[in-house]
């Protein structure tokens, strides 16, 4: 008898691994920092002021650069 051939799956395709600095990206494409620390818990209303804050600041320093 014959041997049977041995199959070979298919190879995955890997994606390439986000650095330890970025948590994820944001639904506008903006990429979300890893604290340096452990945050304990924030409300909604706290997330949003500090988002506010920031965007503020990109666009502050967007219209001073051009």
């Amino acid at each position: 008898m014959a041997k049977a051939t041995k199959t070979v799956p298919a190879q995955k395709k890997r994606t390439p691994r986000k650095p330890a600095d970025i948590l994820g990206y944001a639904w506008d494409g903006t990429p979300i920092a890893r604290p340096p620390f452990k945050p304990k818990s924030f409300t909604v209303q706290e997330l949003r002021r500090v988002v506010d804050r920031v965007r503020r600041e990109q666009a502050q320093a967007k219209l001073q650069a051009g």
